[in-house]
């Protein structure tokens, strides 16, 4: 991950990186020799195919779930929030207060 500063840093002054510091800052797993791409990417596939699919499968999996793990924090009741809101008696006397103000 680029993190936030260096996200920013990268999208506002539009600074320009080689393949050096994209491998440095992890946004690259290998940099190859010019025309050697599709051979390293073939060599890099084959290594994968040669383990269990069961485990590549898991272990995608459990790296993705920790990664994600906070993508909904801030979300994660919304909805149930809002119909609380719309639904409840407290909601209800909120609304009514709200359009009596004359902030409507």
């Amino acid at each position: 991950m680029l993190g936030a500063a260096r996200t920013k840093r990268a999208i506002l002054l539009a600074e320009r990186f080689g393949a050096e510091q994209a491998l440095d800052w992890g946004l690259l797993d290998e940099v190859c020799d010019p025309g050697q791409a599709v051979t390293v990417a073939q060599s890099l596939a084959k290594r994968a195919s040669e383990s269990p699919a069961a485990i590549i499968r898991m272990t995608k999996e459990s790296v993705n779930q920790v990664a994600n793990a906070l993508n909904r924090l801030g979300i994660y009741m919304d909805a149930d929030q809002a119909l609380v809101c719309r639904d409840s008696v407290e909601g209800a006397q909120a609304r009514a207060g709200f359009l009596s103000a004359g902030r409507a």
